[in-house]
């Protein structure tokens, strides 16, 4: 108001270029702040880069379409590899080299069970690419499971395509949230975005073609709540030394690492991994497109050395996986069919051990 009266004290021309000042804020306001609400979609305009991310109440470099109360699509989420934005600037930070070190495992456990999120459900976060058929088996299987679980992140790696129209039909009909997010690139390191959706402690990571029955998920969450600070999961591999290098090995009878295809873990490593993972580390990873769950496994078992209690970092399920394959026609096989494949995981490893000094991994025994 101040401004106005101001502006009214002066002359006719300098009124019309002040004028033309004011309009031009406004719209810049409108920009990054302005809703749309028609029948019942709603759109949020993002902030561009941190300056803004500073004054906006919204998140960098996304959209919002909310379409009814079941189902909502997630334009160019952001992405773990800009630094610049939000989600690596403004989550909680979690300094791992300077948390307090807690005397007993129960004190361990009490350090990860005392959080703001929800503790007695959890999340499922499922990225997807080439295998949209799977999602209705998805749906199936977990829909009904809405004891324990609290929401569905799909995370749409088809980048380029729009979700089909019949996917996003067939998701309404689930009685548990069902929230797309559309990538704005094909990363694995998206599956471990601390989204602001997820408000459970507890985050079952899982791939498009594996399924869990539900005697199996309440073992495996139930196993999770009396270790939150560890991977629990239905995937160990282990790891060897050969020729003073690091080897990636498939020895389950003395596994030391669980892998995130379809395991259990606390938000505190999304945060984790977010915040500290060193830029060469994820440089290799989207480069290569392999070694997000290897790293993952050594983040936790640095933070868990860190607070005291070096350990082995999972807990192997036996049972309860079943592989459905890819149910569409795009003839994709997955990643890790690839010939490099072992030969990365190798490299990935000995970059691991380069960085870290150490890779915290221990030899483990721990199965239900």
């Amino acid at each position: 108001l101040k401004m106005v009266d101001k502006i009214w004290c002066l002359g006719s021309n300098q009124q019309t270029f002040c004028v033309l000042i004011l309009v031009m804020i406004c719209f810049t306001v409108i920009e990054y702040n302005f809703q749309i609400v028609s029948n019942g979609i709603t759109v949020y305009h993002s902030c561009q880069n941190e300056e803004h991310i500073q004054r906006c109440d919204c998140t960098p470099n996304t959209s919002t379409a909310t379409i009814s109360s079941v189902v909502s699509i997630n334009i160019s989420a952001p992405d773990i590899t800009n630094t610049s934005t939000a989600i690596r600037t403004n989550t909680s930070a979690v300094n791992s080299s300077n948390e307090v070190i807690l005397k007993t495992e129960l004190d361990l456990r009490n350090y990860f069970v005392q959080t703001p999120y929800i503790f007695d459900k959890f999340t499922i976060v499922t990225p997807t690419y080439k295998r949209t058929d799977n999602l209705y088996h998805l749906f199936d299987t977990y829909c009904p499971i809405t004891d324990v679980i609290h929401k569905i992140l799909i995370l749409w790696n088809n980048v380029g395509e729009s979700i089909p129209e019949k996917v996003i039909e067939y998701a309404k009909k689930c009685t548990i949230p069902v929230i797309f997010k559309i990538m704005e690139r094909n990363n694995l390191t998206s599956r471990f975005i601390p989204f602001p959706d997820i408000e459970t402690a507890g985050i079952l990571s899982v791939d498009d073609d594996l399924l869990l029955s539900n005697k199996s998920i309440h073992l495996a969450f139930n196993t999770w709540k009396k270790y939150p600070y560890l991977l629990v999961g239905y995937t160990p591999r282990s790891y060897l030394m050969k020729s003073g290098e690091y080897k990636y090995a498939y020895d389950v009878k003395h596994y030391s690492m669980i892998m995130t295809n379809v395991a259990f873990l606390h938000h505190k490593y999304l945060e984790l991994f977010t915040n500290t993972v060193p830029k060469s580390i994820i440089d290799y990873i989207v480069e290569t497109q392999n070694g997000e769950d290897i790293t993952m496994n050594v983040v936790i078992g640095k933070y868990l050395t860190e607070l005291g209690h070096p350990m082995c970092v999972g807990v192997y399920v036996t049972s309860g996986k079943k592989d459905i394959g890819n149910l569409s026609k795009s003839g994709y096989t997955g990643l890790w069919h690839r010939s490099s494949h072992k030969a990365q995981r190798d490299k990935c490893l000995n970059l691991l051990a380069k960085v870290y000094h150490n890779l915290y991994l221990q030899k483990c025994t721990k199965t239900v």
